[in-house]
This record gives C-alpha cells, sequence and structure tokens, in this order.
C-alpha cells in the first residue's frame, strides 16, 4: 500500500518558455549619438552641415587675405516619441508567485516582452524613413540577388560614385532578399566563399565593402498608379537638382518613395536609366 501524499505536495515550475525575438537589422545599422538623450519630447535636436566653398590659388603677399563668408545649414530631427512599457504585480500575487517558485521566471520574461516590443517599434519607425533615400537600385517589384551579387556591386560604386563615405555602409534585408542571397553557392559554398559564416550559421560575412543585417519590419512599399509622364524640360536640368516639372500622361498618383527613372538619364552603371526616390507625393491634374 502507499500513503496519500498528493494535495501536500507542492506545484513545480520550469523556465522553458524564452520570449521570441526578431530580427531587427536596422537598430545596428543606424548611427546613434548619445548626447542627444539629454533632449526631451517635442525637442529639434540640430545636426550642423558645413558648406562647400571655392579652392583658390595661394600667392605669397604680405597682405591678408580676405574673410570667406559662408551660409551654413542644419539638418533637425524632431524628437516626437517617447514609449514605455509596463507590467505589475500586486503584493499578494508576488508573494504566491515567490512561494510556487515562479517569480523570477515572470519577472524577467517581463522584461523580455518590454525590450521586444519597443525594440520593434524603433525598428518600425526607422524603416518608415526609407523614402528619404536619394537613388534606387534593382527591379521595383522583384526581390534582389534571385541569381547573383550584382545589385550589391552596384549599390557599392552608386555610393562611391555619390561621394558617400567609404566605412559604416550597412544593408538591411527583408527576409525573402536574406533567403535567397543564403541560397547563393558562392557564399554558402566555402571553397567559393573562402569563409563557413553562411554555411554554418546563416549569417553573412561582409559584402562589397557592406555589413548585412536582416530586419522583419522592412515595408513593402505601394506604388502610386501614374504612368507615361514627360520631363518638361527640353535643356535638361543640373546635377543636385531636387525638384522636375512633369507633364503629359494620366490622371494617376505619384506616391512618396516612387522611383522615376527619366530615359534621357543614362548614368547608371549597367547602362540603364538611374532611378531616383519621390519626396513628395503628387497628383495629376
Amino acid at each position: 500500500m502507499a500513503n496519500s501524499l498528493t494535495s501536500l505536495y507542492r506545484d513545480a515550475y520550469a523556465t522553458f518558455e524564452v520570449v521570441s525575438r526578431v530580427p531587427l537589422g536596422i537598430l545596428n545599422s543606424v548611427t546613434r549619438d548619445i548626447t542627444a538623450d539629454s533632449a526631451s519630447k517635442g525637442t529639434t535636436v540640430r545636426n550642423p552641415v558645413a558648406p562647400k566653398n571655392s579652392k583658390y590659388t595661394i600667392t605669397p603677399s604680405m597682405t591678408p587675405l580676405a574673410a570667406a563668408d559662408m551660409v551654413y545649414t542644419n539638418r533637425t530631427i524632431t524628437l516626437d516619441t517617447l514609449e514605455g512599457y509596463k507590467f505589475h504585480f500586486t503584493s499578494e500575487e508576488q508573494m504566491g508567485l515567490k512561494v510556487s517558485g515562479s517569480w523570477m521566471t515572470l519577472w524577467q520574461q517581463n522584461i523580455a516582452q518590454g525590450f521586444r516590443t519597443l525594440t520593434d517599434s524603433v525598428s518600425t519607425a526607422l524603416l518608415a524613413l526609407y523614402y528619404n533615400s536619394a537613388r534606387a537600385i534593382g527591379t521595383p517589384g522583384t526581390a534582389p540577388f534571385g541569381s547573383d551579387l550584382g545589385l550589391l556591386s552596384m549599390a557599392n560604386q552608386e555610393l562611391k560614385r555619390n561621394g558617400a563615405p567609404v566605412g559604416n555602409r550597412h544593408v538591411v534585408l527583408d527576409h525573402v532578399s536574406s533567403y535567397n542571397l543564403g541560397k547563393l553557392t558562392q557564399l554558402s559554398n566555402v571553397n567559393q566563399s573562402g569563409s563557413t559564416t553562411t554555411l554554418r550559421t546563416g549569417d553573412f560575412d561582409p559584402l562589397f565593402g557592406f555589413t548585412l543585417h536582416t530586419d522583419s519590419n522592412v515595408p513593402l512599399h505601394t506604388v502610386g498608379t501614374s504612368t507615361g509622364q514627360d520631363v518638361n524640360n527640353g535643356a535638361g536640368y543640373a546635377i543636385g537638382s531636387t525638384t522636375i516639372v512633369y507633364d503629359g500622361g494620366d490622371a494617376g498618383t505619384i506616391l512618396v518613395g516612387d522611383t522615376i527613372a527619366p530615359a534621357s538619364d543614362v548614368s547608371n552603371l549597367a547602362g540603364a536609366a538611374s532611378k531616383y526616390v519621390v519626396s513628395t507625393a503628387i497628383t495629376a491634374a
């Protein structure tokens, strides 16, 4: 026979639950400045920008040079979002959880869930700014790296041609692009890549000067409906122009984040029309 002690047994809890975290590669791809931490919500943080001045020929002389006046500008960031995450336990709940042995487990999981929620929000906000890009490459509606690494090489060269700093370059991929990249044998075959990183861990070594990241919040752009527009300036536009006058076409929309590719601008390395990103939405009259 056996004693009946079931009602006296203490409930057992084990820490098996792990809070899921999706990749948020954009957080490691942006410049962070801790000196802005002292700003409060609603504050505008200004980033000073020095202009480009003209060179001059140096001529030995006893006369001091005239001052070179320049107009300095700035770029601004407004701290418009202040978010938090909260959870609580009453004193009686805390006591009961401590007795059962699950207090610390739930406390740690709540903190992990908080970080998960807040970092996901930051990632989404940053990636929503994609329309501030100046140039675009690739084929709209087609995930890159279907067969080769050509787009990474093109992106690297476009940045060089536009004077972007050589270091600290990043590429943030969605899951489809990351999957396509991982299938390429020149990365997964050790004899071709010279590394076991992609094969063993699924991560990527730097490629063409870029550090690669994957982010689950990369947005899918909604394309405007306008077609058949004509650039309304036969003389063309000067390098650096940011406004283009157009006419013709239909009565569709041109949305922020759309790309335009003037047929006459064949500065693209592949010999195709260069693509520029629209920063102001337009509805044709």
